[in-house]
C-alpha cells in the first residue's frame, strides 16, 4: 500500500500553536486526516505519515493523542530541542504512543553546533521510534555528517530534497557533492517530497522533464531502497496540487523498471519508519 511520508495536521484554533501563523492565510484553518483522504484515495494513496512542525511539546502531545486511532496516519514524527537538557524525558513522554517513530529537526535550532546534540540523538539508537528527519537547505545539512556517522542505529531522512530548486536545469554543482556525501551513509535516506515548493515556476509544471535533472542526481546517488515519496500536504497547495505531485513522482520512478515504484511510494517508507500495521 501506497502511503505519504510527509504531511501535516493540525488545529489553528489551538491555544499557542506557533505554526502555521495567522499570515499564512491560505494553510491557516484546521486539517484533519478526512482533509488528506479527500485528495489522496483518488491518487492510490490511503495512509501517511504526519509531521509535526509545532515546536511546543504540549502541542506535539496534542498532535500525537489526536491521531493515535485514526487508520490514515499510520506514523508520527515529533519535535524536541535538540540541545534541550530534558530530551529524554520529552522523548520518553511522546514514545507513550505507539504511532511515535521520530523527531524532525532543522537548520533553525541544531546545524550550526552539531556536535552538541550528538548525545541527544545518541538515545534514538536501538528504538522503535529511531527516525530524524533532517530540514534544511544541503549546505546547512552537511554539517551533520559527524553526528550522522557516529549514529548508525538512528535513520536520518532528508526532507523536501534538502531544498533544491528544480527549473529543468542540472542542479548546482555543491548539492551533486551534498548528495555523494551523504549517499556514503547507508542510514541516511531521501525524502522525495515537497517537489512542487522546489519549482522555480509557478505554477509548477506537470512535465517530469522539468523535475528529471536533479531526480535523476537523487536516483543515483541514493537507489530505489533508500528514496521515499512525501507530499507536504497541504504545503504544496500554495503552488500546486496533490495530483500534480503524486503524477510527477510516479510517472518519473515508474521508468525505473519493475517494483522501483512501489518502494519508493511505500515499501521503503515501512522499513525506515517501522510500520509494521
Amino acid at each position: 500500500m501506497w502511503i505519504d511520508a510527509h504531511i501535516h495536521i493540525y488545529d489553528v484554533a489551538r491555544e499557542g500553536v506557533s505554526w502555521p501563523s495567522a499570515a499564512e492565510s491560505d494553510l491557516y484553518r484546521k486539517i484533519d486526516p478526512d482533509d488528506f483522504l479527500t485528495v489522496a484515495v483518488p491518487c492510490g494513496i490511503k495512509r501517511a505519515i504526519a509531521i509535526e512542525c509545532a515546536k511546543e511539546i504540549e502541542n506535539n502531545i496534542w498532535t500525537l493523542e489526536f491521531l493515535k486511532d485514526s487508520p490514515a496516519i499510520c506514523a508520527v514524527t515529533g519535535h524536541i530541542d535538540p540541545y534541550a537538557p530534558d530530551f529524554v524525558k520529552v522523548y520518553e513522554r511522546y514514545a507513550a504512543y505507539p504511532k511515535f517513530r521520530g523527531l524532525r529537526i532543522g537548520s533553525w535550532s541544531s546545524f550550526v553546533e552539531p556536535g552538541r546534540i550528538a548525545k541527544n540523538i545518541a538515545y534514538l539508537a536501538g528504538k522503535k521510534a529511531n527516525v530524524i528527519d533532517l530540514l534544511g537547505k544541503w549546505s546547512d545539512i552537511a554539517c551533520m555528517e559527524e553526528v550522522i556517522a557516529q549514529n548508525q542505529g538512528v535513520s536520518f531522512v532528508i526532507d523536501h530534497i534538502a531544498s533544491c530548486p528544480m527549473d529543468g536545469n542540472p542542479p548546482p554543482v555543491d548539492y551533486l557533492a551534498f548528495l555523494s556525501q551523504m549517499a556514503r551513509y547507508e542510514n541516511v535516506y531521501m525524502k522525495v517530497s515537497g517537489i512542487l515548493c522546489r519549482s522555480i515556476s509557478t505554477p509548477p509544471p506537470r512535465e517530469i522533464a522539468y523535475y528529471a535533472p536533479v531526480l535523476e542526481e537523487i536516483y543515483d546517488s541514493f537507489g530505489q531502497d533508500r528514496c521515499l515519496y512525501g507530499s507536504d500536504w497541504p504545503v504544496i497547495t500554495l503552488k500546486g496540487s496533490y495530483e500534480t505531485a503524486v503524477g510527477i513522482t510516479t510517472d518519473f520512478f515508474r521508468q525505473k523498471g519493475p517494483g522501483v515504484l512501489d518502494k519508493i511510494m511505500g515499501k521503503n517508507t515501512e522499513r525506515v519508519y517501522n510500520i509494521t500495521e
